[in-house]
């Protein structure tokens, strides 16, 4: 018997229905916009860093809250503020943040890839010698 996937259930009255989440590339470019928004304070803050418009972020808040099932953050005149759901998904960015950047670093690693600045010192006299081809 296979076991289910965990369904995310918060204690309050915010989930009505309970969802599976399976993320996805897209979930993940959600998640960096609402990152950012939560981070800036606001949609208006977070449209420059982001290079979006303040509806396409909108959209990206909205699209995000549809795929987890609950209210992330509560936006009005007030400003901003992130519902118990929306606190507990932005800490669980951070190790999520770091785990896929150490993922992309250890692969560019493996792959070959190399980065940055080389540099190579050598003396006048190597370019003459003959027993030194370079």
């Amino acid at each position: 018997m296979q076991k289910d996937q965990p369904t995310l259930q918060p204690d309050n009255s915010e989930r009505q229905a309970s969802v599976q989440l399976r993320l996805h590339d897209a979930d993940l470019k959600l998640l960096q916009v609402f990152a950012h928004v939560a981070e800036a304070g606001g949609l208006s803050p977070a449209q420059y860093g982001q290079n979006m418009s303040l509806s396409a972020i909108s959209a990206a808040i909205s699209n995000l809250e549809t795929r987890m099932g609950f209210r992330l953050c509560e936006r009005g005149r007030g400003g901003l503020q992130l519902t118990e759901g929306g606190k507990l998904v932005y800490e669980e960015l951070r190790p999520l943040s770091h785990a896929i950047g150490t993922f992309t670093r250890s692969i560019e690693a493996f792959s070959g890839d190399m980065h940055g600045q080389f540099s190579v010192a050598m003396d006048d006299a190597i370019l003459t010698n003959l027993r030194c081809p370079i």
